[in-house]
């Protein structure tokens, strides 16, 4: 009687190959499951926190241009010139005589007088020019100059006189240490100035009223006499010379 064949069994595979197709197998599972993943951040990382390329989800806020951002409640900045008008010629003249002619006078004091005098032009209409040349003729641009009848500063002022001009224009008199200080001294002596100019109409009178007195003025105009001598003279002088030196394009000296 003949039997079907009987099948055998495949032969078995050899240890080393059993080994390598189980590896096979396994590298698969984890390259498919790989596959289907996003990429993973550091172990403990928060979920969808940034590590590596950013996801398409995530947006970023673009910085604003420069000096367009201001900082929250940041002051206005302080102007760095102020409101004032612009500066006249004779305040920038007034300057550069008294940096040439007044070395005893120290920076804050010669723009205080530069300022006074020029303060003296725009509101009495006495040139800035011939206030300096007749501090000049004075005291030399002393501050301390004592003349021989007693009179102080840069514009010799009698104490007397300059204690009552500065009672009348409210100006406060602390004694003698009010004439030698120079912009104050300048200040009385340019107000008696200008009230000497209001009272003879002429600036050489006034001048001339400033160094001896309006009274003997007023005698010697009585008398028929001028007073237009060495003094008033000797003013004008500087005033011409400090003019050819330094210049002047807004004074001119009448009467």
């Amino acid at each position: 009687m003949l039997h079907a064949p009987t099948a055998r069994p495949a032969p078995g595979l050899a240890r080393g190959q059993r080994s390598l197709a189980l590896a096979l197998g396994l590298w698969a599972v984890l390259a498919t499951a790989c596959a289907t993943q996003g990429p993973r951040g550091p172990l403990g990382a928060e979920p969808g926190a940034l590590t590596g390329t950013p996801r398409l989800t995530e947006t970023f806020l673009a910085a604003p241009p420069l000096g367009l951002a201001a900082a929250p409640d940041a002051p206005d900045a302080a102007p760095i010139l102020d409101s004032a008008a612009l500066e006249s010629s004779s305040l920038f003249v007034a300057r550069e005589i008294l940096a040439d002619r007044a070395p005893q006078l120290d920076e804050l004091q010669r723009e205080g007088v530069a300022r006074a005098v020029v303060r003296a032009e725009e509101q009495h209409g006495l040139p800035a020019l011939l206030v300096l040349a007749l501090i000049e003729q004075e005291s030399h641009f002393r501050p301390k100059a004592v003349g021989p009848g007693g009179s102080l500063g840069l514009m010799q002022l009698m104490p007397r006189v300059a204690r009552d001009l500065a009672r009348r224009h409210g100006i406060p008199w602390q004694g003698l240490r009010t004439l030698t200080d120079p912009v104050k001294n300048v200040h009385l002596g340019t107000l008696y100035l200008a009230e000497m100019r209001d009272a003879f109409g002429d600036t050489q009178l006034a001048m001339a009223a400033y160094n001896i007195g309006p009274g003997a003025v007023k005698k010697r105009l009585a008398r028929g006499l001028s007073c237009k001598g060495p003094y008033v003279h000797g003013v004008l002088q500087r005033f011409h010379s400090l003019r050819l030196v330094f210049g002047d394009p807004t004074t001119a000296i009448g009467g």
